[in-house]
């Protein structure tokens, strides 16, 4: 089996100005973990993220990458957030909770890495959609599908569903980890792993058209430290592997071989 997504590490340190929640595990979803929703009615939580991740979705080669994180919540029915986009809960029952997501993705610059060279740049898009959450117990599963919306970005959709098993090792540590898989649509595959003719031109890459189709499965997990009543440290370990048209796109099967 060929990892075309290598392995990215993260570690963040939220500083709640209400209290973290002592129970409740977060679920996998793209390398993070969901919260349970705290008492209080607001929660606000400023994360600290340092990661090494692929320069590009298919490369070879990592990069190091930090940033700050925002996580504003109202309960368990409206949240903004760096990660996660803007979502309002509209409908709950039991443990399903559904509801409208907007979220930005960010684009892909062809300056990246050496292998995008002549392909053109990715504009961020702006996504639209719908997210469900499922909970029961140490059992956790999100969901969401997404459509974009702007000319410069990808213009696709894509569908998301991730399975995530937490639970406590002690009053201190936690963990959860579960497997992934993504979907994408013939525009979205086609602007991050097909190649046009005038971009075979330009690149040196023979044509490639990228359909529709499951994009990549992973699998990721995470232990957390709670040093403090309002303080943690989490550390996260992903993996993921293309198929399909994403594995058999010519800038994959490069990735890595330029500098």
């Amino acid at each position: 089996m060929r990892w075309t997504l290598p392995a990215t590490v993260l570690a963040g340190i939220p500083l709640a100005l209400a209290p973290l929640p002592a129970a409740g595990q977060r679920a996998i979803e793209r390398g993070e973990t969901l919260a349970a929703p705290a008492p209080q009615a607001w929660s606000l939580t400023l994360s600290a993220l340092a990661a090494v991740r692929p320069d590009y979705q298919g490369s070879d080669d990592y990069e190091p990458f930090a940033a700050p994180l925002i996580d504003l919540r109202f309960r368990d029915r409206f949240f903004l957030s760096s990660r996660d986009g803007i979502g309002v809960t509209a409908v709950r029952v039991g443990g399903f909770a559904v509801g409208p997501l907007l979220r930005y993705q960010f684009g892909r610059d062809q300056d990246d890495n050496a292998a995008l060279r002549g392909l053109g740049d990715v504009g961020g898009t702006v996504e639209v959609g719908v997210f469900l959450n499922w909970r029961s117990g140490p059992w956790v599963i999100n969901a969401n599908a997404v459509q974009g919306l702007n000319g410069g970005g990808h213009r696709g959709a894509t569908a998301f569903v991730s399975l995530g098993y937490g639970g406590r090792l002690s009053e201190a540590w936690s963990y959860s980890f579960g497997p992934s898989l993504a979907w994408a649509s013939d525009s979205y595959m086609q602007a991050f792993f097909g190649v046009t003719p005038e971009q075979s031109l330009r690149s040196g890459y023979a044509p490639f058209s990228a359909g529709a189709g499951i994009r990549n499965v992973g699998f990721a997990a995470t232990l957390t430290w709670r040093v403090a009543e309002r303080t943690a440290v989490t550390a996260l370990a992903e993996v993921s592997e293309l198929l399909g048209d994403a594995a058999d796109s010519p800038i994959v099967d490069r990735a890595g071989a330029a500098t």
